[in-house]
């Protein structure tokens, strides 16, 4: 029997979620009564940003012999009524998405994960699998149009948003749902109304099978997403100075006059479970130039009791191709959060900032108690794909401005034509006896300055010279950790 307890759903669209977590829950919709009727009631579209943990066919075997079917993606739209073997042409990719063997008649259930997300997050567009076991005997499956609703295939999608976790199940007929088989001989006919399916030899003609499950994915407004990488770079790289071409691969050499050359990397918005911040942590290392030599971090393992990545901010939805498996759901991440100075050099490595007698203490060494300056800090980071787009050879300047995308850019949206790109603003400090602490035991932001026009005293940007920087979508994890009621509930 097909399990109860879920949602069952139908359609076909595309959208997309914001922010944070809230809850973990089942929605409970019986699908087959016990009086042999359907109870349907449609649910949300399934969200772009959505964190699919499971995919599973259904399928009732009604007779086999214990041969190995295989599962592949389908290529090429087709019609259930009028598909043929020879319209439908091959139209399938080689690669099998799933696999099973029957060795008796009854449900077998079958993981089509992979090939969901890939439809989901818009890698291919949904038509459906085949199945086919090559020049075996045959194996047959009660189809869509079966009389009884039970026997049917079915697809189930459990997945995780920031509203919690969901269990959808297409099934004919609150979905819409094509299935039908194929046949070499009798090329030109159509199985499509069928009570069965096949596939393998039946009296010594090869058939195949098709199955479709038709939902919506929501498009949203942007995503859940979360941050991970670094890189090197030189200030204003392929801007001002070195617009007109000139490549410093990595920073090495001589840098023209007025550059700096940095490294950086971190994490934000995994929630890894480690302390002190689960939100994530970031470095900065200026390493020279006339800005001179430090290294700020925040919410790192070493910094001070305060330090945090405070809030992330996805925008400019769909990644750029190549982006990862599944693709980042986000061309643009924005994240603040309140981070020190780990030392700072002296002398003629000394840092010039931008403002003059600017507030700036580094945290010492050996102190048991930090007493040097808190500081509010702003990161851009724009993903243009694998590895790093672009980044060894000069952007063509009209398409990449060379103060970048986004919040602090002249244009709102990136450009995959780009490289990655990295910005980030140090604000003036404030001592750390002069901060106040609120009592969950964080820092109050408005005790720090954060004045853009006023309190800036340092800022680096680029396309990076080496590296990757990567948006993610979050993980299953990452949400469910994130969720206070879920949280909650297991306490």
């Amino acid at each position: 029997m097909r399990p109860r307890n879920s949602v069952v759903s139908a359609g076909m669209t595309l959208f997309v979620t914001l922010v944070l977590v809230t809850s973990m829950t089942v929605k409970p919709v019986s699908a087959w009564d016990d009086d042999g009727t359907w109870s349907c009631e449609p649910v949300p579209c399934i969200p772009g940003d959505a964190v699919i943990d499971s995919a599973t066919l259904g399928l009732y075997v009604s007779s086999t012999v214990g041969h190995e079917v295989r599962l592949h993606r389908i290529t090429a739209p087709w019609i259930e009524t009028g598909v043929t073997w020879n319209n439908f042409g091959s139209s399938y990719d080689a690669t099998e998405v799933g696999l099973f063997v029957a060795a008796s008649a009854g449900l077998i259930t079958v993981d089509v994960t992979s090939v969901v997300e890939q439809w989901v997050y818009g890698i291919y567009p949904n038509f459906g699998l085949l199945l086919e076991q090559g020049r075996t005997d045959f194996t047959s499956y009660r189809s869509s149009e079966y009389s009884s609703g039970e026997y049917r295939p079915y697809l189930e999608i459990c997945y995780t948003t920031s509203s919690g976790y969901t269990c959808v199940i297409l099934v004919r007929p609150c979905a819409s749902v094509a299935d039908a088989y194929i046949r070499e001989v009798s090329p030109d006919s159509n199985g499509g109304n069928s009570t069965t399916l096949y596939t393998g030899l039946v009296n010594k003609i090869e058939k195949q099978a098709l199955v479709r499950f038709d939902f919506e994915i929501c498009e949203q407004s942007c995503c859940s997403c979360r941050f991970t990488g670094g890189g090197v770079d030189t200030d204003g790289n392929w801007d001002h100075s070195l617009e007109n071409g000139e490549m410093i691969r990595n920073g090495a050499g001589n840098l023209p006059p007025g550059t700096d050359r940095a490294q950086f990397g971190g994490q934000a918005g995994a929630n890894t479970g480690q302390q002190p911040q689960p939100k994530g942590e970031w470095t900065h290392h200026q390493q020279r130039g006339p800005s001179g030599s430090f290294t700020f971090h925040g919410g790192t393992a070493s910094a001070p009791a305060g330090t945090e990545i405070d809030e992330i901010r996805c925008s400019d939805p769909g990644g750029c191709k190549p982006s990862g498996d599944p693709p980042s759901p986000a061309k643009q991440l924005d994240f603040d959060g309140i981070g020190t100075f780990k030392s700072i050099s002296k002398g003629s490595k000394a840092p010039i900032f931008e403002i003059p007698n600017p507030n700036v203490t580094a945290e010492g060494k050996g102190n048991k108690k930090f007493n040097g300056t808190f500081h509010w800090f702003e990161v851009n980071i724009d993903d243009m794909g694998e590895p790093g787009g672009f980044n060894k050879g000069a952007p063509n300047s009209e398409k990449c401005p060379g103060t970048g995308f986004g919040e602090k850019g002249p244009q709102p949206l990136a450009n995959c034509d780009c490289p990655d790109f990295y910005r980030i603003t140090i604000h003036d400090g404030v001592d750390a006896a002069d901060v106040v602490w609120l009592p969950d035991g964080n820092i109050d932001l408005n005790s720090l300055r954060r004045d853009p026009k006023l309190d800036v005293i340092y800022e680096f940007y680029g396309y990076i010279d080496g590296g990757n920087l990567q948006i993610h979508r979050p993980t299953g994890f990452d949400l469910k950790d994130l969720s206070e009621d879920w949280l909650a509930s297991v306490k």
